[in-house]
């Protein structure tokens, strides 16, 4: 809540003693620079909202976003100013958890995923000189695993194949839970299990309430559909 108080606030002053110092704000942005780097704080609540989960680090517990709602995020937030880092993390999602990039992508209105091709396209002499400056390998003598020449058109591959071509249901049949079932622009099809119990936290973990309403499907019928039992 205190983030909302430009100059003087509780993180902004915390951050003074490692060298922290003021670099942009604007409502629920702060933006500041360090002596060996910078940091980026939104307040923003997390869409999707559900997904996250408490997880435990040296005897403390902390609320721990999920990979689809630091992507959704990312995406929603910051896509026409996003830093290199965002686009390396798109690229890296794609190759470790396709899924939660694909429901990632899919909160956003078809017109926003294609924007995204076009903004990163325009943008891309900013982001190469950025990803030149501020990503750099875990040791110097590992490369990076996406090499900053290919880093804009890998991440407006992984947006474009990761959008969905069609979004269909398995209906619940004795024995099984309704499915819905996905098929990207990059061909892959996947299998959201869906009971009864947990049907609301699903479509929201999964980004689909975003996903359907973004393209004018009728929620409530949907989840009818889903259960509607077939002999």
């Amino acid at each position: 809540e205190d983030l909302d108080r430009r100059d003087s606030n509780v993180f902004t002053e915390a951050m003074k003693p490692f060298g922290g110092s003021l670099r942009g704000y604007s409502k629920g942005s702060i933006r500041m620079s360090f002596p060996h780097g910078r940091l980026h704080v939104y307040k923003v609540p997390p869409s999707p909202a559900a997904g996250n989960a408490i997880a435990a680090l040296d005897d403390r517990f902390f609320d721990v976003l999920s990979t689809t709602q630091i992507l959704a995020g990312k995406l929603l937030n910051r896509l026409i100013d996003a830093p290199a880092r965002d686009l390396y993390d798109v690229v890296i999602a794609r190759r470790r958890q396709p899924q939660q990039l694909e429901w990632a992508v899919n909160t956003l209105a078809p017109e926003t995923q294609r924007d995204a091709a076009l903004i990163w396209h325009t943008r891309r002499r900013n982001i190469e000189r950025d990803a030149g400056r501020t990503l750099k390998p875990i040791s110097p003598d590992t490369p990076l695993e996406v090499p900053v020449s290919d880093l804009v058109d890998s991440a407006i591959a992984a947006v474009n194949d990761a959008c969905y071509e069609t979004i269909d249901i398995e209906p619940a049949a004795p024995g099984r839970p309704a499915n819905i079932v996905t098929v990207t622009a990059g061909g892959e099809t996947r299998r959201i299990p869906v009971t009864r119990v947990a049907i609301d936290h699903t479509l929201e973990s999964t980004g689909m309430n975003h996903c359907l309403a973004a393209r004018y499907i009728d929620i409530d019928r949907f989840i009818d559909s889903l259960h509607t039992e077939r002999e």
